[in-house]
């Protein structure tokens, strides 16, 4: 519920949106919970069927990408909590970017650095790579290591790289 109020959030067009939100079958739990949970008609739910037990996220990001309408592939977490105009944002930074950026990583924060001990020291780490070591490392011209969420990938060039390693 509070996944999607969040992403209720954003403020580009939602006949635009095609949110696909992606579990593994075997997640009974946010499964129910999905089951008692209005969906907006922009947020479709897709089912990772068993592989063995294998249960990777790249795994499951390249069962969903065939689900996906969109030329701009996002990932975001259920804990994420976006910006209103993250996509805005992204859908300008990609217009403007070279037609060699191919992936967008949106800077992560803790949003409770005050909840306890732990929470600020995720936050100064946070902080510390998001704002100060990353941007160092682009501004040298260096390979950037991806986070695992706020994540924008154009389509066709990450379908041409054989989508994701799983």
């Amino acid at each position: 519920g509070a996944l999607i109020k969040r992403l209720e959030k954003l403020t580009y067009p939602k006949s635009l949106l095609d949110i696909v939100l992606v579990l593994e079958v075997t997640d009974k739990i946010t499964r129910a919970t999905l089951a008692r949970t209005d969906l907006p008609s922009w947020i479709t739910v897709i089912e990772v069927p068993d592989a063995d037990g294998m249960t990777t996220k790249p795994r499951a990001l390249n069962y969903a990408l065939d689900f996906c309408r969109g030329s701009i592939i996002g990932v975001w977490d259920a804990e994420d909590a976006p910006e209103p105009d993250q996509i805005e944002k992204v859908v300008t930074r990609f217009n403007e970017a070279t037609k060699n950026v191919v992936c967008l990583q949106g800077i992560l924060d803790y949003y409770n650095p005050r909840e306890n001990w732990i929470s600020r020291c995720f936050t100064i780490e946070y902080a510390t790579w998001w704002r100060l070591v990353l941007p160092g490392i682009a501004k040298l011209g260096l390979v950037l290591p991806l986070g695992g969420t706020t994540l924008f990938f154009k389509r066709g060039p990450l379908e041409e790289l054989g989508r994701w390693d799983a």
